[in-house]
């Protein structure tokens, strides 16, 4: 083998690629949430502040429990006006098999799904609401729940978490 000529010119730069959106945002819930009315109400440290023009992956993963078999519970969100948003929410409402789980979507803010019931009384369940929103104006996603039967204690556990991914 002979000897390496001389190295060439530097070519031109190639284009630069898009952005990656980085580490979600995480939030926690400090401590359990009781509710006995079948009104929605936010559920405190899950909300996320979200700016306009920017798209989103929200997926929060909420553990819960009825005093009762046959009172359920409800998750819906509220989010500011936007460009598009769905949502689905996924709650258990009986044992492993068959019919274990109610889903719906959301589809407008204060929208909600409500479950039928649990298997167990004072058992931990996974609930899981998750979506897309690219917001039109500035503001906050907040997700709520509410008891199915007003007068009967569901909650929200510690160890719920959310997610909000910049995309």
């Amino acid at each position: 083998q002979g000897p390496s000529g001389n190295t060439g010119s530097t070519g031109p730069a190639g284009a630069t690629g898009p952005s990656g959106g980085g580490a979600p945002s995480i939030a926690y819930i400090a401590g359990n949430e009781i509710k006995t009315t079948a009104g929605l109400s936010t559920i405190k440290g899950l909300t996320f502040t979200l700016t306009s023009g920017i798209t989103y992956q929200f997926e929060y993963s909420i553990i819960f429990g009825s005093s009762v078999t046959t009172t359920g519970i409800g998750f819906g969100l509220t989010y500011p006006a936007s460009t598009f948003f769905a949502a689905n929410v996924y709650i258990p409402v009986a044992a492993a098999g068959t019919g274990a789980e109610l889903q719906g979507p959301i589809t407008a803010s204060a929208g909600s799904v409500l479950g039928t019931g649990v298997a167990a009384v004072n058992t931990d369940y996974l609930a899981q609401i998750t979506g897309i929103i690219k917001p039109s104006a500035n503001g906050t996603l907040n997700p709520q729940y509410r008891s199915e039967v007003a007068g009967t204690t569901v909650a929200i556990k510690i160890g719920s978490v959310g997610k909000l991914f910049t995309l």
